[in-house]
């Protein structure tokens, strides 16, 4: 039996918008005989679906071999789409140094996998902080899509765009950035870059002050992601907006959850948020030796990737959240 076409590009899209569809339909496609670059692109979906679905490790798995059978029939432009696929994975593990050693060792001639790369950068850079490389990155990455007439990664670039101007502290630029994607994600009808957007979008709304807005944004988001098969064990956000809204219980144990969730599923860069907004929740709370303790966590854990001005925050904020030595009482300051 030789081997057969393979809709590729389908595949792709599915593992974009449908991951847990998209994971048992793609496995169907590996137990065929397939062509040496066919499979190299449909385990690299396999991959992005399993990310999206929170699994990591089998991600990382589909992602290798993605990138061995791409060598072996030396197709170089595969082998780069599963290296640039796969640096995404080493970063959520908190592995940034390796994660941008991966990217830059890249080597593209195609304008828009060049530009996929620059994309890459700039993400990476803005969860580190690197607010200014982030701008400069994403910028000259949405140039080059949009000279393409890339419609998708036009919208990807522009909510991580968004995401980028929330930590700026640009909420106006934010939402415009986000609803921008957010329309054209709804244009190509790919369900779980919606509901990423939406959750996003809620945020925004915390940090506007707008907060019946944000629950009920996080809301839908958890009902799109839902719809797709997945969830998302991120909640750094959900909580920050319960700690503006004086819910701190409600915090802490959303935090608490999610914690364990992303430990246990390896997402470090996502879990040091979270123990940051935790002990943020904790010392309001008035739980100054669980709030320390937390908040010298979030630091280790920050410091281990990189990230040493979120490490020196949460640093301060376990040094605020040392027992009174008075006994009395002291004012917590929500820092997210």
């Amino acid at each position: 039996m030789g081997a057969e076409r393979v809709p590729l590009q389908e595949l792709l899209a599915m593992a974009r918008a449908q991951p847990a569809g998209a994971l048992d339909e793609i496995k169907r496609f590996l137990d065929r005989p397939l062509k040496a670059s066919d499979r190299s692109t449909v385990l690299r979906a396999a991959g992005l679906a399993s990310r999206s679905l929170g699994d990591l490790a089998a991600s990382r798995v589909y992602l290798q071999e993605a990138i061995a059978v791409a060598e072996a029939a030396d197709d170089e432009h595969a082998a780069v789409e599963a290296r640039l696929t796969l640096t995404g994975n080493t970063f959520l593990q908190g592995k940034w140094r390796q994660a941008i050693r991966d990217l830059e060792r890249l080597d593209a001639t195609d304008p828009l996998l060049r530009a996929r790369i620059r994309f890459q950068s700039g993400t990476m850079q803005a969860r580190m902080g690197h607010t200014r490389q982030a701008v400069v990155d994403l910028d000259a990455a949405y140039d080059a899509v949009n000279r393409a007439g890339d419609i998708r990664m036009q919208a990807v670039v522009s909510k991580n765009r968004g995401n980028l101007n929330v930590l700026i502290g640009d909420y106006r630029q934010a939402r415009a950035d986000l609803e921008r994607a957010l329309r054209l994600f709804e244009s190509l009808d790919i369900a779980l870059e919606v509901a990423h957007c939406t959750h996003n979008l809620a945020l925004v709304a915390a940090h506007s002050g707008d907060l019946p807005k944000a629950f009920e944004l996080f809301d839908a988001a958890e009902r799109g992601l839902a719809e797709v098969g997945t969830t998302n064990l991120a909640k750094a956000s959900h909580c920050y907006a319960l700690v503006t809204a004086g819910l701190l219980t409600e915090a802490v144990e959303l935090a608490e959850k999610s914690d364990q969730d992303l430990e246990l599923a390896g997402f470090e860069v996502d879990r040091a948020e979270t123990l940051a907004v935790r002990a943020e929740a904790e010392a309001a709370l008035g739980q100054w030796s669980r709030a320390a303790a937390t908040a010298r966590l979030a630091a280790t854990v920050f410091r281990s990737q990189g990230r040493e001005a979120f490490a020196h925050m949460a640093e301060l904020t376990s040094l605020r959240a040392e027992p009174p030595e008075d006994g009395g009482v002291r004012a917590a300051t929500v820092a997210v």
